[in-house]
C-alpha cells in the first residue's frame, strides 16, 4: 500500500533539474498537517511500516511518522515552507530537501494475509 495519501503528493516533480540559474521565489508560507488513520482489514497484518523521517532546513521542515496502534496505522506528517526566497546558491539543499520529503511520501507499508487454518501446511 503506498503511503503517499496527502496533500503534497507532487513534491518529487516540484524541482526535477540538477541546476539553477535563479533564485526560487515561493508564493507563500503554509504549515500542512496531515493525519491519517488506516484499519488493517482482518486477516492481515502489519509486516513493514517506513521509518520516522525528520528533516529541518531554513526554508522549511518535514515530518513524517507512522505507529501501529491495535488494528490501527496511524499516520502523521507535517510540512512547512518557512522562506519564500531561496537564493540559487542554496538550490542545491532545496532540491535534496524536496527529494527526501518526497522519497519519504513515497515509501510502502506492507500487509501480509494471514493463512487461514485450512490454508496451512501441516
Amino acid at each position: 500500500m503506498p503511503v503517499d495519501l496527502n496533500t503534497q503528493n507532487y513534491l518529487n516533480l516540484m524541482f526535477p533539474y540538477a541546476q539553477r540559474r535563479f533564485p526560487v521565489i515561493f508564493d507563500y508560507r503554509f504549515v500542512n498537517l496531515d493525519e491519517l488513520t488506516v484499519r488493517v482489514p482482518q486477516g492481515f497484518q502489519v509486516e513493514h511500516l517506513p521509518a520516522p523521517v525528520r528533516l529541518d532546513d531554513s526554508f522549511g521542515s518535514f515530518e513524517s511518522t507512522f505507529s501501529l496502534e491495535e488494528d490501527r496505522i496511524l499516520h502523521k506528517r507535517v510540512f512547512e515552507r518557512k522562506e519564500l526566497l531561496v537564493p540559487v546558491t542554496d538550490y542545491d539543499r532545496l532540491k535534496g530537501f524536496y527529494d527526501l520529503a518526497a522519497a519519504a511520501d513515497n515509501q510502502w507499508i506492507i500487509l501480509r494475509r494471514e493463512l487461514a487454518k485450512d490454508e496451512m501446511k501441516e
